[in-house]
């Protein structure tokens, strides 16, 4: 990537994507769903802003998910804001669940943060949004528990 990888990346993957969402751990039943994506660039200003949307489809009802984007070209840190219908908690409850992370040198993104205590504690979320070809895009959601055990529990496979 060169001196902007932020805007490189918000860049290749502006426009609308079609795909698979599988979920992982413990949704053996039905862990695929087709899936699509669109992401609209905010144009003017730094950091670099966009706002990714996808909506799948889970126990026939359609679920959709929000994840708003701030990379700061110069350091590489990234923000966001992340919701979605189809995950219980703060992401899919009544709270907006708040992101930090940075875009590193192979153009990754990765966010996480940790939903509201609960009795046995706060879990972690980490999202990673990657581009490894033109008309290629990841995302990647892991769950981390108050224990610190990680584990997949979604990722969805786009293509143009």
């Amino acid at each position: 990537m060169d001196a902007s990888p932020a805007l490189d990346l918000l860049a290749t993957l502006r426009g609308d994507w079609v795909g698979v969402t599988r979920l992982h751990a413990g949704h053996a039943a039905q862990p695929e769903h087709t899936s699509s994506a669109w992401l609209r660039c905010v144009e003017a200003g730094a950091p670099s802003r966009a706002r990714l949307r996808y909506v799948w489809t889970f126990e026939d009802r359609i679920r959709e998910g929000h994840l708003l984007l701030a990379i700061d070209p110069g350091s590489r840190r990234a923000s966001g804001a992340w919701m979605d219908s189809g995950v219980g908690g703060a992401i899919g409850g009544d709270e907006v669940l708040a992101l930090r992370g940075w875009l590193d040198e192979s153009g990754l993104l990765r966010l996480s943060g940790q939903g509201p205590e609960a009795d046995s504690g706060a879990w972690t979320w980490r999202l990673e949004l990657d581009c490894p070809a033109a008309a290629h895009l990841e995302l990647r959601l892991y769950t981390t528990s108050p224990q610190g055990e990680e584990e997949l529990a979604a990722s969805a496979e786009y293509r143009r």
